[in-house]
């Protein structure tokens, strides 16, 4: 309860407050101009400043119309004060009011209407019979408009800024807002770009042995028991992996410092070929220049365009040799070529019968999205020699950039 009062005192006190000073100023105007005894009409022992008076105290609650009907309101008053004095500070307050919205027609045709008023003032109420008495009077009506319009434009243009900087102020906090989610979101793709490189790698290898076991009956049991242990090996780091980057996309507000994603890079690309030979795959790998010199981002993105590429081989040409070739130009950029024999489906099987692996279609995708934010390019296709070839150009200008 108490709050709702609190929320609502400052409406009920913004017009109460108005609506006394514009009575005790008219009021001290009124006695002002009785009081002299130089103004026609107004003496205390004559009915017209008692009318006066009641004019004054009728017209007081258009007030509370000043901010729907602004210039209505200022006009009204304005013009009662061309035959009334106890309107005068309501007049002007509804003047400061009309000057707030910062309309020039308004305030033109409000500054008029208060000097023409002042005018027809001194004339049915004519005080002083000199010329300057009535240059005083047309001054007095001059600098009190002046001053009305002035408090009615600083007014206003303190709102305008209040309120541009009200918006301002909710327009950065909507776009820090933005730019944290989209890191977020940024850093939960990369973060998951990754692992889809290591999981399709280790799922690959978890699929291929896992259907020679099911269609392979006549293995000995040595090599049934390798195998086993090899399909163990790589579900187990699967699982780790997966667990990890699961851990980071279930919660956002995970610092991304703090979680141990792998990234491998070049120095690592020795292991992976071996890898891959110890699961029965044909690879040759040639490197010319120093792969540990290579900048971090640039290494890890080369690594994972060839193990991606391996993975995809291992997919759709397991029988097939693979050639890896990549060439390191320091300062300049590094190139990429993985090559391997297009065959047949059924050469492809090497004439036994294999669980197919999952094919999204995206693998290749993936790998040239990855070149092109590192700033380089990748082309992919079938060449003249029929060999299914994958070239990646990585810059070395861009490799600050992941």
């Amino acid at each position: 309860m108490r709050s709702d009062v609190r929320h609502r005192m400052p409406r009920w006190w913004g017009g109460t407050w108005r609506l006394l000073a514009s009575a005790l100023l008219g009021l001290v105007i009124w006695l002002a101009v009785v009081g002299d005894g130089t103004t026609a009409h107004y003496r205390f022992d004559e009915w017209w400043p008692y009318v006066d008076l009641a004019c004054g105290a009728a017209l007081l609650p258009l007030l509370l119309l000043r901010r729907r009907r602004p210039l209505f309101v200022a006009l009204v008053l304005i013009g009662s004060t061309a035959f009334v004095a106890s309107t005068v500070a309501a007049a002007g307050i509804a003047t400061i009011s009309l000057c707030t919205h910062r309309v020039r027609r308004d305030i033109v045709l409000a500054g008029v209407g208060w000097i023409v008023t002042g005018v027809v003032f001194s004339v049915v109420h004519h005080q002083g019979s000199g010329f300057g008495d009535r240059v005083a009077n047309l001054t007095t009506s001059v600098l009190a408009l002046a001053f009305v319009v002035a408090v009615g434009l600083f007014i206003g243009a303190r709102r305008e800024l209040v309120t541009q900087l009200h918006e301002r102020a909710e327009t950065a906090e909507r776009e820090r807002d933005l730019r944290v989610a989209q890191a977020r979101a940024g850093e939960r793709a990369r973060i998951a770009r990754e692992m889809h490189d290591v999981l399709a790698h280790r799922i690959s290898l978890v699929a291929m042995h896992s259907g020679a076991l099911a269609y392979r009956a006549d293995l000995p049991a040595e090599q049934v028991r390798e195998t086993a242990t090899l399909i163990q090996e790589n579900s187990h780091l699967a699982l780790t992996e997966l667990r990890e980057v699961l851990g980071v996309l279930r919660d956002p507000d995970v610092d991304q410092a703090q979680v141990a994603a792998p990234l491998p890079t070049l120095a690592q690309l020795p292991a992976l070929v071996q890898h891959e030979r110890d699961a029965g795959a044909s690879v040759d790998l040639e490197t010319d220049g120093d792969l540990e010199g290579v900048p971090e981002p640039l290494s890890r993105n080369a690594f994972r365009i060839i193990q991606e590429c391996l993975t995809n081989a291992r997919k759709h040409a397991p029988a097939s040799p693979v050639a890896v070739r990549i060439e390191v130009r320091a300062g300049k950029d590094v190139q990429v070529e993985v090559s391997n024999p297009v065959v047949a489906p059924s050469a492809a099987s090497g004439g036994t019968a294999s669980v197919a692996p999952t094919r999204s279609g995206l693998g290749l995708i993936g790998l040239t999205e990855r070149a092109v934010l590192a700033g380089g390019e990748l082309s992919y296709g079938v060449d003249r020699a029929r060999r299914f070839l994958v070239r990646a150009s990585l810059p070395w200008d861009r490799a600050g950039h992941d």
